[in-house]
């Protein structure tokens, strides 16, 4: 049963009060037009997508397009996997496996860019904040252009080659 014409189109199995679709499953609009055309699995209130999949829009628009497995919280994709964009267009285009906070890729692989442009086309295994790839592979560029085309083993950070090896060139700053 609805009430107040809330959640209109949807299927609520369970409550629907003043518009807050309570551990229900929308498949057109939840609440007040917010996470269109997603399923919310247990809650979705004042628009927050909390444990569900929103498979268009989570939360105001930010992180269209991608999957959010736990929380979506104020345009903070905690611990989701996100296809294509991330917080405010940061980090475009790659798959975060942990938390993108911030347009920070923490603990992560970056697949195209990773933060800011920085280290361009490359997988950071581990760490890849503020431009700095720490103990990871960065199978092109490392960072600013630093130690291009080489295999970088343990760290490049700030174009310092330290403790790995470099196959085919070492510094070239661009």
């Amino acid at each position: 049963m609805c009430v107040i014409g809330a959640v209109s189109v949807c299927e609520c199995r369970f409550k629907c009060v003043n518009g807050v679709a309570d551990a229900c499953k929308c498949r057109s609009k939840c609440a007040n037009g917010v996470a269109d055309a997603c399923e919310c699995r247990s809650k979705c209130v004042n628009g927050v997508a909390d444990a569900c999949e929103c498979c268009s829009k989570c939360v105001n628009g930010v992180a269209d397009a991608c999957e959010c497995r736990s929380k979506r919280v104020i345009g903070v994709a905690d611990a989701c996997e996100c296809r294509y964009k991330c917080m405010n267009g940061v980090a475009d285009a790659f798959e975060c496996r942990f938390k993108c906070v911030n347009g920070v890729a923490d603990a992560c692989e970056c697949r195209f860019k990773c933060v800011n442009g920085v280290a361009d086309a490359c997988e950071c295994h581990f760490k890849c904040v503020n431009g700095d790839a720490d103990a990871c592979e960065c199978c092109s560029k490392c960072v600013s252009g630093v130690a291009d085309a080489c295999e970088c083993r343990f760290k490049c950070v700030n174009g310092v080659e330290d403790a790995w090896e470099c196959r085919s060139t070492h510094i070239h700053v661009f």
